[in-house]
């Protein structure tokens, strides 16, 4: 059993110095490599000649550290050694006596010097690694300068709905994006607003690289970023609503619903009911009952709308919602529930839009139907006659306007 005399914690001798200075060298250098160090003695080796001959300045480590702490003093001897080899070699070798305690002074003094190195190269250490960090940061400057400004003309650009050049300025903004730090998130953002340039072109397969290689980025930037980030969706979910939507084009339906689900997952978390909840569940929805499973859709949206529907009253959101709602029912074969919900949703359709707009072109094609297969023809009939009149309408508008 390991007695506490020859514990790794025990203290030992590492060396004897002839001052405290020299011991306070020797621990400087021990302490800049994370050893530390007792010097014993030294508050009393002031008073050799006092009280009578004093002890050495002895430095002591722990008994762990003892093989480190001591190649450490011997390298920073030998090295200085090393400059005079030559000149020893054509000296013979001393004798004994006061020619050894020379040759010990001599050792020490090359020691002195390069702890005292040692010393200035720490203390000067952190404006040398600023002045580092000035000089990289005035070589990132001018891509740092063409990201910002190819993202804002690709903004601009995809708002006005010039897609093509939208996705020039962000392939631009993406490569002046590479050459700048990872952590920093520049790439994710090029990536994801590049993939959506995509998305408006259709162009669903070059959009999906894209998407997951920006989501690493994002999710990496939002569990770094504070604990009070500020209240929004977080762009790695929006990464994988993004994705979810193109896998569905792309008619991969089981990877299109997992991804759908985990933003839906990740707006509930951050935001709770919200425009891109929402969004999401509309989208799961089209996936579910186009992959023909038209009853998990159904509990897609009513989930949706379950937690919380008062923010959502009288708009635009809940009134698609409630649309797609009435389609899932249907396609689930649950007419009586689509009459319900399509009800609902052509009031507040009408609220929202007034009795003649065309946006209710589709509420009222969904309600018909429903009441057509529930045998209800005659209330069929007076939507479905409303519905041709504001086709009609739509197109005389349509036409008068092509005229103009």
């Amino acid at each position: 059993m390991t007695t506490l005399l020859e514990s790794d914690e025990e203290l030992v001798l590492l060396t004897s110095c002839a001052d405290t200075s020299e011991a306070a060298l020797v621990r400087s250098l021990l302490q800049a490599h994370g050893i530390t160090a007792l010097v014993q003695g030294e508050h009393t080796h002031g008073l050799q000649g006092v009280l009578g001959e004093a002890d050495e300045v002895r430095v002591l480590v722990k008994r762990k550290h003892l093989s480190e702490a001591q190649a450490l003093l011997d390298a920073s001897i030998v090295e200085d050694d090393e400059d005079d080899e030559d000149d020893e070699d054509d000296e013979p070798a001393p004798a004994s006596g006061p020619a050894k305690r020379d040759d010990r002074a001599a050792r020490r003094d090359r020691l002195r010097k390069r702890v005292a190195w040692a010393v200035i190269l720490l203390l000067f250490a952190p404006g040398m690694i600023m002045l580092t960090k000035a000089v990289r940061e005035r070589e990132l400057r001018p891509y740092r300068k063409t990201h910002e400004q190819q993202l804002e003309a690709g903004d601009k650009a995809y708002e006005a709905g010039q897609f093509q050049a939208a996705e020039a300025a962000f392939r631009q903004a993406l490569g002046a994006a590479e050459h700048l730090p990872e952590v920093e998130g520049h790439q994710a953002d090029a990536q994801t607003r590049l993939a959506l340039a995509l998305m408006e072109l259709e162009r669903w397969s070059e959009a999906e690289p894209l998407l997951r290689a920006a989501l690493p980025g994002h999710t990496r930037q939002f569990e770094q970023g504070p604990r009070g980030q500020p209240f929004g969706a977080p762009a790695f979910a929006d990464d994988h609503a993004y994705l979810g939507e193109v896998l569905f084009h792309l008619k991969r339906y089981g990877e299109a619903e997992l991804e759908l689900r985990k933003a839906i997952a990740a707006y509930r978390k951050r935001i709770g009911v919200s425009d891109e909840l929402i969004a999401a569940s509309i989208h799961l929805s089209a996936v579910l009952i186009e992959w023909e499973r038209p009853a998990l859709a159904v509990s897609a949206l009513e989930d949706a709308l379950r937690p919380s529907p008062l923010p959502l009253e009288d708009s635009p959101e809940l009134y698609s919602l409630l649309q797609s709602l009435a389609i899932a029912h249907q396609h689930a074969e649950q007419h009586e529930q689509a009459v319900k919900v399509s009800k609902r949703a052509l009031a507040l359709g009408e609220r929202l839009h007034g009795k003649v707009h065309p946006e209710l072109l589709g509420v009222l094609g969904t309600y018909a139907e429903s009441l057509r297969v529930l045998g209800r023809g005659e209330e069929a009939l007076v939507l479905e006659t409303r519905q041709q009149e504001i086709a009609a309408q739509q197109q005389a508008t349509g036409t008068t306007e092509a005229a103009r």
